[in-house]
């Protein structure tokens, strides 16, 4: 299965306005990736959003630099007089590829192997009475290989196949999900400051992508401004499943500590010089 890739894309406004930016060309390295993936989907018989890449996907395409490559995808390319960039954003989360469908000729496509199912069944005697009607049947003659026109797909609707996944195709997803949630728990902890309990950190984070508690680059971008926060103490800092179980990413930045942002050997040591003092002052009274 093949992607479309129209060879003036190189020189789009859009293509042209994004390689203005200094990560340009990684976006495009994204895009491309991207559309192979999409791709493959269709052809494996996704039963999602036609060019919809989840979160996981460019994160595990991209690192954690993959969401600001996928919003120059959305706003860099996008110059004056368009609508919209190469990608848009998905109100659930991830990216869409802009026009996929159109672009990708995915009705033609369908048409085509639908015809050729239809051919191989007629040819092996499996389209037992009523099963396809006269239409079907004159469309199937005319073009039995999945190289025949998209037009001879005449009245394809009414023979579609069973839209019911494979047991097969089920598996594959169900799969994919488990590596796509993977691959994203390794950006997670690629970002999270305190490497410990990796195995309950997991088990944490698929559980709040099961019941949906946050997306995967919300939490992944949690997880980094808790790294990055000034007011963080390293021997304080939460292990990463607590933080997960607690849903810590939606948390406010740490308030100051003494106004300066003193360690925990800082403070402690001031505690020690306090209660000398005091001794010092107790002795002196008697």
């Amino acid at each position: 299965m093949w992607a479309n890739v129209d060879d003036a894309f190189w020189a789009h406004r859009k293509v042209l306005a994004l390689m203005e930016h200094p990560d340009g060309l990684a976006a495009i390295g994204l895009w491309t990736l991207a559309l192979g993936w999409a791709r493959h989907q269709e052809a494996n018989g996704s039963h999602g959003t036609p060019g919809q890449v989840p979160s996981a996907m460019v994160y595990r395409l991209a690192g954690e630099q993959g969401p600001h490559l996928a919003a120059l995808l959305v706003q860099q390319a996008r110059p004056p007089g368009y609508d919209h960039g190469l990608w848009d954003e998905c109100p659930a989360g991830g990216w869409l590829f802009h026009d996929f469908a159109f672009w990708q000729q995915l009705e033609q496509w369908q048409a085509k192997r639908d015809q050729a199912k239809r051919a191989a069944r007629k040819r092996w005697g499996q389209d037992g009475p009523g099963l396809f009607d006269a239409g079907a049947d004159a469309s199937a003659d005319a073009g039995a290989d999945a190289d025949a026109s998209p037009d001879a797909h005449a009245g394809a609707d009414a023979d579609a196949m069973p839209t019911t996944p494979h047991p097969n195709t089920r598996e594959a997803n169900a799969s994919l999900d488990a590596h796509l949630a993977t691959a994203s728990f390794d950006a997670f902890w690629g970002a999270y400051p305190r490497k410990v309990g990796k195995r309950k950190a997991q088990q944490e984070w698929e559980l709040a992508l099961r019941q949906r508690r946050a997306t995967p680059e919300v939490i992944v971008a949690g997880a980094m401004r808790y790294r990055d926060d000034p007011h963080r103490v390293a021997q304080y800092t939460k292990h990463p499943s607590t933080w997960l179980h607690q849903d810590c990413w939606g948390d406010d930045p740490m308030p100051s500590r003494g106004g300066r942002g003193r360690s925990g050997d800082e403070e402690f040591t001031d505690g020690l010089r306090r209660a000398a003092e005091l001794q010092q002052q107790e002795r002196g009274t008697r």
